[in-house]
């Protein structure tokens, strides 16, 4: 019988805590309630601190002495700091104002982020002071997302029991104060950055239509409008006529395809007048990836554009004294006597070093004159006596004397230096113009850097872009090539008309009696024009710049060959010849890296897009060069398939592909390329054309020996239906996803 009363009052007890439990279960949600109802209200989170502090010092279930505080970790993280407490004496308010980090039970809670519990003093509790009564401590950290912020701390009688469930209570009140302290602080930074980023920026933000549908001060301040004014109208009110349309049109397909543009624009305010704004815009996307509207930040540089073009203007300035010492400078003193001379006045004037000038007379020299008179004394010389009279003397046709006695021709200019005493000295400044450069030299220097430019947008991984360039290139030289051109042909039969009615002049002469003084008149004209001279040179001149503009012409048949800018249909096209024209002009990039080994197999021509074939070719041997580090082979094969298919081959003794990068090449934006070496795009473009041909693009590598691409491509294209149009377009469009894994293998 006892035993039966034994295990009912076991039951009784199990209940009892089990109805304990659901009760404090029930006081916890409540007080979880209450404590977020004070999160919420718009006060300070101090004072929130101090409500929540109240009011969990008053929970009449709580073993407590009504005593507690919340403590916060410094910005440092390396000290308590008591934000709120309740029932404190001012002795341990003052005491415990700040706490170390690990020092006494809440900094050792805070540290370790474990709740500590205390029944009694012990020697723990580090902070304390003479009288002070025997209590305990629940110490629990305020913990959010894996972070400590601080710690809750309560008191209890001294002697009190740990309770499980009471500790749980005060761990989900001290998180829930951990969310409340995070998202005050989460808040207070947006705060601040918002705050930062008005005092910076101005800040617009536009749907996907370009309305504006916010707008921060500064951005009203700089354009001179209302908020009011501006919410709900469109962006482009805010245009200038300073840019073309293609500039706006570049901006938004960047933003639209979710990429975040970067720029200097230039706006129009209300009042009319321009602003310079340093802009990004930042596309937000949605789930599916898509912009669901755009932010705007942007930095007025007005002030520094102004100051910009003011300092270009300087910069010019000063680009044109530098030009003028880089070539020969020459400085004498009061006396006249030559007190520098830089390296290149000491060429021009044939002497072996500084020393042959330095001490000498300067109007040794430099006294002018000319080649058949011989020099001038220093008296007679006009730049002496503009020195002397505080003039700059400027002569274009000039000659001084090298220091064998030679003459050198010279264009120079001369400018007195001026001190307290007066005339101090000057400074000479002079180049040889006896090389002056010729049409024809100017007409080559126009060619190379044409060349030059050539070459190097035939290495950008854009073929739009480089076909854009020479669409640009071909029509503003064609324009004036072709009436220059046309021009020539014509002044050569008019100068040729004009030689034979001189030629009938001439005969006329003998008719004509001979004291005649308007035959002396001619005779003496022609002698002072020296006719025959002007005859020969100018059937010179004219084969001269005839041959200059076949030149010009044949640059731009250079570029029309390789981006085929005089059609982008399908067309019927010789892929050796394009390798070769391919070859050509990526020549520069190769050369230098490595040799190149051409086995062509003469296959047939096939239809396709010509241009966007050579931009695989030519990414593919860039790609090569690239891998290559010191010194290698590119090499470059053709073959037939059958009659139906043809490949071209595209191999490097670079140091190749790692394995798990080969599943990822052709992937957009993925490159493994040092930053700022390549964008990612080439393979992948590639990719899409040779798709888009109905061909394939596959590579075999090995770490250290070299890689090597295949393009396998259709002779002649299938019928294309309207849905395959469609995708060619979309392929047009490029930098889309491909496939998760585009590696090919290969036939040998």
């Amino acid at each position: 019988m006892s035993e039966q009363n034994e295990h009912a009052a076991e039951q009784d007890k199990s209940e009892e805590a089990l109805q304990n439990e659901i009760i404090l279960d029930f006081y916890a949600q409540q007080a979880v309630t209450e404590i977020l109802h004070i999160s919420l209200e718009p006060v300070p989170l101090q004072d929130q601190l101090q409500r929540i502090i109240e009011f969990l010092t008053a929970i009449p279930w709580l073993a407590g002495q009504g005593k507690g505080a919340i403590f916060l970790l410094d910005e440092q993280g390396q000290n308590l700091e008591m934000k709120a407490q309740h029932g404190l004496g001012e002795q341990l308010i003052k005491d415990c104002k700040q706490i170390s980090l690990g020092h006494c039970l809440c900094g050792r809670a805070a540290q370790t982020g474990e709740v500590i519990f205390k029944s009694h003093l012990d020697e723990q509790h580090e902070i304390t002071y003479e009288g002070i009564g025997d209590h305990g401590h629940y110490c629990v950290p305020i913990v959010a997302r894996g972070r400590t912020f601080g710690v809750l701390n309560l008191y209890v009688d001294a002697g009190h029991v740990r309770e499980r469930i009471e500790e749980q209570l005060l761990v989900t009140v001290a998180n829930t104060v951990g969310k409340i302290v995070e998202h005050s602080m989460a808040r207070r930074e947006l705060q601040y950055q918002k705050f930062a980023m008005d005092q910076h920026a101005n800040v617009g933000i536009m749907d996907v239509t370009g309305k504006i549908i916010y707008a921060n001060d500064r951005f009203c301040e700089d354009f001179g409008y209302d908020r009011e004014e501006l919410i709900g109208r469109n962006h482009s009110i805010l245009k200038s006529d300073q840019h073309p349309e293609s500039f706006y049109q570049e901006m938004w397909d960047t933003i639209a395809a979710g990429t975040v543009w970067h720029g200097e624009v230039c706006s129009r305010t209300k009042s009319g007048s321009l602003i310079w704004l340093d802009t990004t815009v930042v596309p937000f996307l949605d789930p599916a990836g898509k912009p669901y509207k755009y932010v705007s930040i942007c930095r007025n540089i007005s002030n520094l554009k102004d100051a910009e073009r003011e300092l270009s203007e300087k910069g010019a300035f000063l680009q044109n004294i530098t030009y003028s010492m880089g070539d020969g400078v020459i400085t004498d003193n009061a006396e006249g006597r030559i007190a520098f001379a830089n390296a290149e006045a000491i060429s021009l004037l044939a002497c072996d070093d500084e020393e042959d000038l330095i001490g000498k007379d300067m109007y040794s020299f430099l006294c002018g004159g000319n080649e058949e008179d011989g020099p001038r004394t220093k008296e007679e010389s006009p730049l002496y006596k503009a020195l002397h009279t505080f003039r700059t003397y400027r002569d274009e046709d000039g000659v001084f004397y090298r220091s064998d006695g030679t003459a050198l021709p010279v264009a120079y200019v001369g400018s007195p230096m001026v001190d307290d005493s007066g005339y101090a000295g000057s400074i000479i400044v002079f180049r040889d113009i006896t090389a002056r450069k010729q049409a024809e030299k100017k007409q080559q220097e126009l060619i190379d850097k044409l060349q030059d430019a050539h070459s190097q947008l035939l290495q950008s991984e854009k073929m739009a872009s480089i076909g854009q360039l020479a669409a640009g290139v071909a029509h503003e030289i064609n324009n004036p090539v072709g009436y220059v051109n046309s021009n020539l042909g014509s002044l050569k039969q008019y100068v040729a008309d004009l030689f034979s009615l001189l030629d009938a002049y001439k005969k006329l002469q003998e008719a004509v009696p001979q004291d005649s003084s308007i035959l002396r008149e001619v005779r003496d004209l022609e002698q002072e024009l020296d006719l025959d001279f002007l005859k020969e040179d100018i059937g010179s001149l004219l084969e001269e710049s005839d041959e200059g503009i076949r030149r010009v012409k044949q640059i731009v048949n250079d570029l029309k060959d390789f981006s085929r800018l005089d059609s982008t249909e399908w067309h019927w096209a010789d892929l050796e010849a394009g390798l070769d024209s391919t070859l050509n002009i990526v020549h520069n990039e190769i050369k230098y890296k490595a040799e190149v080994v051409k086995e062509y197999a003469g296959i047939p021509q096939i239809e396709c897009i010509g241009s966007q074939l050579n931009q695989v070719f030519m990414n593919l041997m860039v790609n090569g060069v690239h891998a290559i580090e010191e010194r290698g082979t590119i090499t470059i094969r053709t073959g037939m398939e059958g009659n139906d298919w043809v490949w071209v081959e595209v191999a490097d003794t670079g140091k190749g592909i790692e394995p798990d990068a080969l599943s990822r090449i052709f992937d957009p934006f993925y490159t493994t390329k040092p930053v700022g070496k390549g964008t990612g795009l080439g393979l992948s473009l590639s990719y899409s054309i040779v798709e888009r041909h109905g061909g394939e693009i596959g590579v075999q590598s090995e770490v250290g020996k070299g890689t090597c691409f295949r393009v396998r491509l259709p002779v002649k294209q299938a019928k294309k239906t309207e849905s395959s149009a469609e995708n060619e377009t979309a392929v047009e469009e490029a930098a889309s996803a491909g496939p998760e894994t585009r590696v090919a293998g290969m036939k040998a």
